[in-house]
């Protein structure tokens, strides 16, 4: 019965957790042999039903000009305004040189 229990009981061990942190690798052959030690996570991927896929049949409006910006547009000859006026960072004595 002692081994029916032990077989049930037993714990599986923590793996212990790689830390380089403190390694440094000079070379390309060092480099190789740290990336060796650590472990290949197996992940699955996600399944995606062909059920839960939605296709947006309409036209993004994210790229779409408004009205009002294509009324600006035609107004000022396909030039857009610029947002922030800069000054002129040169003094007016010194333009002419």
């Amino acid at each position: 019965m002692s081994k029916f229990e032990d077989l049930f009981n037993k714990k599986k061990e923590a793996a212990p957790v790689l830390d380089l942190s403190k390694s440094t690798a000079m070379t390309k052959d060092e480099f190789k042999k740290l990336m060796e030690k650590v472990p290949d996570f197996k992940i699955k991927p996600v399944k995606v039903r062909p059920e839960e896929i939605k296709i947006k049949e309409k036209e993004c409006k994210e790229f779409k000009l408004t009205k009002k910006e294509l009324r600006c547009l035609k107004n000022s000859q396909g030039e857009r305004e610029r947002i922030y006026a800069y000054m002129d960072p040169i003094p007016v004595e010194m333009r002419c040189v």
